[in-house]
């Protein structure tokens, strides 16, 4: 839910490496899961705490063009 991801981003805390932004009008946050189920089921349990309702959630493995926009600075937003 758009009105809710600030207030997801707060609740996600040290989740959420410092170079996320939210985009004006955005719908969605990623992060990074470096323990994959273990960084998603944390995230599940603070947004729960935290009251947020999510729409979706899903764990991927980044693409090659999600590492290379990561490792040359180009994919660092929301």
């Amino acid at each position: 839910r758009a009105d809710q991801l600030g207030a997801a981003l707060t609740a996600l805390g040290d989740l959420v490496t410092p170079d996320v932004t939210l985009e004006p009008g955005a719908d969605r946050v990623s992060i990074h899961a470096p323990d994959g189920p273990g960084t998603l089921s944390e995230a599940l349990r603070r947004l729960d705490a935290a009251g947020i309702e999510l729409d979706d959630i899903a764990l991927r493995r980044p693409s090659l063009d999600d590492v290379f926009l990561y490792i040359t600075g180009h994919g660092r937003s929301s």
